[in-house]
C-alpha cells in the first residue's frame, strides 16, 4: 500500500538543484540548501546527463484492490448489511467480482479504510433475576462508523 504522505519532489525543485550544481554548488551544499538528500540528487544530475525527464515518476507499489465505485458500492452494503459476517461479506464480495476473488485481509482492510468496525451490535444481555424478560429494544445499540 502506498503512504499517501509520502510525496516526490516537485519537478521545477530537482530543475533548480540541478542547476545549481551546475553552477557550481557543491551537491552536499545542494541537499542542504534545498532539503533534498544526496542520492536524490544523485539520482537527477544522472537523469540530467542522460536527457532524461527530471519529472517525477510513478510511486511504486501494488495497487489498492477497491477503487472509488467498489468502496462506494462496499459502503453501500454495509450500510444495507451491519451485522453481516466477514464470511457474508465475502460472498457477496465474490458475487460481486467473480473473476477477482475477495481475499479476508482485503475485505478487512477495505472495511477499516471506510471507517467501520467489524463488530456487530452490542445487546445487554437480559436481567439474571427476570430470567423470562425478552431484552428490549433500546438494549442493543448498533455500532455507527468511526469517526475520524
Amino acid at each position: 500500500m502506498i503512504d499517501a504522505g509520502i510525496r516526490a519532489y516537485a519537478r521545477d525543485l530537482r530543475e533548480r538543484v540541478v542547476a545549481a550544481v551546475y553552477q557550481g554548488m557543491s551537491r552536499r551544499a545542494a541537499a542542504a540548501t534545498f532539503a533534498a538528500s544526496l542520492s536524490s540528487i544523485k539520482c537527477w544530475l544522472g537523469k540530467a546527463r542522460t536527457g532524461a525527464s527530471l519529472a517525477p515518476g510513478r510511486l511504486s507499489g501494488r495497487p489498492q484492490r477497491f477503487n472509488q465505485h467498489d468502496r462506494d458500492t462496499l459502503h453501500a452494503r454495509l450500510d444495507a448489511a451491519p451485522d453481516a459476517t466477514r464470511a457474508a461479506h465475502i460472498a457477496w464480495g465474490n458475487q460481486q467480482y467473480p473473476n477477482h476473488p475477495v481475499a479476508h485481509p482485503t475485505l478487512d482492510h477495505a472495511i477499516i479504510r471506510l471507517g467501520w468496525s467489524r463488530n456487530k451490535q452490542r445487546c445487554t444481555l437480559p436481567s439474571a433475576t427476570r430470567r423470562h424478560a425478552l431484552p428490549s429494544a433500546s438494549a442493543c445499540t448498533p455500532i455507527l462508523p468511526m469517526q475520524s
